[in-house]
């Protein structure tokens, strides 16, 4: 079963879901709108293997169900809180813009692997938005981490990889304060598993 669409906004009532699809096929979504729910909960799918597109813009989180999902993200992903990818062997493939919204840090629930060949944004002028990633990393072509970068405190965003981080990627930094004398301190700014 297919479903698309190209809305100009889909919004969800509080505390609903913007899109919320119960199956008992596979699924495939996909999405060149603008997706967005008042709860922040952008998609819900449940009931059966999900394979679900986005070349728009998603703001929000994402719930799946105990089947074999993939998310791919062409366009922009927005995460402002945790996202659960369910049981089974689930991936998220970003080769557009993932970047971590709101105040605080968000997780990637349910992963099995995290492929990365577009821009994983963690900025916004502060630390603390850090990302964790359940499963395996791999980034490869133009993978980048744009992370916050404090000298004041000596503190930067992080990323963590619960398993293991395979590939190349390239780190930004967005610099914040002025360099002290203890800038050469050991910075985390990744943290991965085994096999890394």
């Amino acid at each position: 079963l297919s479903f698309g669409f190209s809305p100009s906004r889909a919004r969800g009532p509080s505390p609903g879901v913007a899109l919320y699809f119960v199956f008992f096929a596979t699924t495939t979504v996909t999405s060149s709108g603008a997706v967005m729910a008042t709860s922040g909960e952008a998609f819900r799918v449940t009931g059966a293997n999900a394979d679900v597109t986005n070349d728009g813009a998603v703001m929000g989180f994402v719930t799946f169900g105990d089947g074999d999902d993939n998310f791919t993200n062409n366009g922009e992903f927005g995460a402002s809180a945790d996202s659960d990818f369910g049981a089974g062997a689930n991936s998220f493939a970003n080769t557009g813009l993932f970047a971590v919204t709101g105040d605080g840090p968000v997780a990637f629930n349910g992963l099995t692997r995290f492929a990365n060949t577009g821009m994983i944004s963690l900025v916004d002028d502060q630390i603390g938005n850090n990302l964790t990633i359940a499963g395996d990393f791999d980034g490869a072509g133009g993978s980048t981490l744009a992370l916050d970068f404090s000298f004041n405190d000596m503190q930067s965003d992080v990323l963590t990889i619960a398993g293991a981080a395979t590939g190349s990627t390239e780190v930004a930094l967005n610099l914040l304060g002025e360099p002290g004398a203890s800038m050469f301190d050991d910075i985390l700014i990744v943290d991965a598993g085994a096999g890394s």
